[in-house]
């Protein structure tokens, strides 16, 4: 098992046996009442071996519809009442189990509850083991955008199950491996060349937490550098929105919206053209591109309540050079397609 330090608490990456979790929870931890938050599709997949991971814990679990759908403020708010119901108290521990959805939700719950009870993440996907369970963002969307609303938690630690991602679609995988791609093009070349040679593995893996866990640890509260990680986030936050979070995954639509700011970034003569190719190949072979959208300029409106908006314009994130990213302010009339 190999474990990153570098942030206030522990990631734990784990490729073989899923039996080191009680040894660090018994680590962290020293009660054995847990509450667990989770959905239908992980639950369906995963019960029997979660529940021999917490064998000897008291454990009560939540299961929620699969999808962006639950994080919302209602099922926020049903999720809070069913914990309460159970008995939750401020001492207790909730884990959540499964992808981006839950750990943004239940994230958010930890934050809110009792004004903070303790966390941990155990993530099921490719974006939540790369992205989402670690940097301590939570969030839930409103009617008006994504991640709207949402609070800083730190876990009290990441335990990342690799041999999880088996069970996953073809394409909810290349959903996942948009927040690899990302992390390479804008951070870590190596992560792109070593994609482009060979299929995805736990050092590739690894690469891309370090970029996530780095950048973090730098700039915790999203003040400058975090920004970066949002490289085609802006565009593709308000495609999943015009398409009220339905038929197209996270991941597609960021990375319609990555394939937009290197379109945008070699018009505007910010973005190495060689880079920008390697990265849309990449992101051609994940099938990352294949979903048909409107035209660009039908989501415009929708990045008007986007969290990188300012007074003065648009933090727009584009990439220079493979792996190195530049942080542009630029006007709406810079957006629209040409």
């Amino acid at each position: 098992m190999r474990t990153i330090h570098k942030l206030s608490y522990p990631i734990y990456i784990e490729e073989h046996q899923y039996s080191t979790f009680k040894d660090v929870f018994k680590n962290h931890v020293d009660q054995t009442r847990v509450f667990v938050i989770t959905d239908e599709n992980v639950w369906l997949q995963h019960e029997d071996m979660f529940k021999e991971m917490v064998f000897g814990l008291d454990v009560e679990v939540i299961v929620l519809k699969a999808g962006e759908r639950s994080k919302s403020f209602e099922v926020f708010q049903s999720t809070i009442e069913s914990l309460i119901e159970k008995e939750i108290k401020r001492d207790d521990v909730l884990i959540a189990f499964g992808g981006g959805v839950i750990g943004d939700l239940a994230g958010y719950i930890a934050a809110s509850l009792f004004r903070g009870i303790s966390l941990i993440h155990i993530p099921t996907t490719v974006i939540a083991q790369v992205d989402s369970s670690i940097g301590s963002k939570t969030g839930i969307n409103t009617t008006l955008g994504k991640n709207l609303v949402g609070a800083f938690k730190d876990p009290l630690f990441v335990y990342t199950y690799m041999p999880f991602l088996t069970s996953l679609s073809d394409r909810e995988f290349n959903n996942g491996m948009a927040e690899v791609i990302k992390v390479g093009a804008i951070y870590d070349a190596s992560i792109i060349e070593d994609l482009l040679r060979k299929p995805f593995d736990v050092e590739v893996l690894c690469k891309a937490i370090h970029v996530k866990v780095d950048v973090v640890s730098r700039d915790q509260y999203e003040s400058q550098l975090r920004m970066i990680l949002n490289f085609g986030h802006t565009m593709g936050h308000a495609i999943e929105k015009a398409n009220q979070f339905k038929n197209i995954k996270h991941g597609e639509a960021i990375s319609l919206g990555m394939k937009y700011a290197l379109d945008l970034g070699e018009k505007l003569g910010i973005t190495d053209p060689e880079a920008s190719k390697k990265v849309i190949d990449l992101l051609n072979m994940y099938h990352l591109l294949d979903q048909k959208v409107e035209s660009i300029n039908a989501y415009l409106p929708f990045i008007k309540v986007d969290k990188k908006q300012r007074k003065n314009g648009l933090h727009f994130i584009f990439i220079v050079s493979l792996g190195k990213a530049s942080i542009k302010q630029i006007k709406e009339k810079d957006l629209y397609e040409y």
